[in-house]
């Protein structure tokens, strides 16, 4: 009797217990399926930006920030590009501030600038090692040069920022990304490369370029937007500007 009593008890128990689980779960799947899906396509120069992004995003619990990048607009209704782009159809443009191009090297490296004219003879092999920049260098140490993949958009801007579109020389390694350079110059002491400024990291130094045209060295963010922005579409924008 009292063993019959006590499974009555215990069942009793597991089945409070089990219908108070479930509107907790139903609430999660509530939530999760009332979110709204926000596609963005993301100039891949601009993946610096992704932690603002997200950040921006976390304000509207609404919304479902989804980041695709591509070099060009896709489908999604907003495109951001480092510099202009050719215009989706009907896009309305804002632009959310720039980035510089950073020359970087090696934190080892005792160089600190170069010029503008420097940059563009290492870039086109007349310059082949370090001691021809500083000459407390050994003519022993030669230059590792690293360019992005020549049918990307970071080789194109790179080009017509150094006046040097079609008139690559000398000996270059390719790397896919920005993220990829990083690591290569942090890696060599003889590496010189270049990425968007907002990707710059404690762990390689940024040299100054003396005489550099200064309308040459900045590109605009901009956002492309395909129909006219919404309440909260203006509100992220608006976060990611400060």
């Amino acid at each position: 009797m009292f063993i019959a009593d006590f499974r009555k008890a215990f069942l009793v128990v597991v089945i409070l217990f089990l219908s108070a689980c479930v509107p907790g779960s139903t609430q999660v799947k509530t939530a999760m399926s009332a979110q709204t899906q926000w596609p963005v396509d993301l100039d891949p120069a601009l993946g610096w930006m992704r932690p603002a992004m997200n950040a921006c995003a976390r304000q509207f619990p609404d919304k479902n920030l989804i980041v695709n990048e591509r070099e060009t607009a896709g489908d999604a209704p907003l495109y951001l590009s480092w510099g202009e782009t050719p215009d989706p159809e009907n896009a309305s443009i804002f632009e959310l501030g720039g980035n510089d191009f950073a020359v970087i090297v090696n934190r080892d490296n005792p160089v600190n600038e170069i010029s503008y004219h420097t940059l563009a003879a290492i870039y086109s092999g007349k310059i082949n090692n370090w001691q021809e920049i500083d000459s407390t260098l050994s003519n022993q140490v030669p230059l590792e040069v690293w360019q992005y993949e020549f049918v990307s958009s970071l080789y194109e801007r790179f080009s017509i920022m150094s006046d040097l579109a079609g008139a690559r020389g000398g000996v270059q390694q390719l790397a896919p990304d920005p993220k990829t350079m990083l690591e290569a110059v942090q890696t060599n002491p003889a590496a010189i490369g270049w990425v968007p400024a907002g990707w710059v990291k404690t762990d390689v130094k940024r040299l100054i370029i003396t005489d550099s045209p200064p309308e040459k060295m900045f590109l605009p963010i901009l956002a492309y937007l395909k129909e006219k922005p919404d309440d909260f579409e203006t509100a992220w924008l608006l976060c990611l500007q400060q």
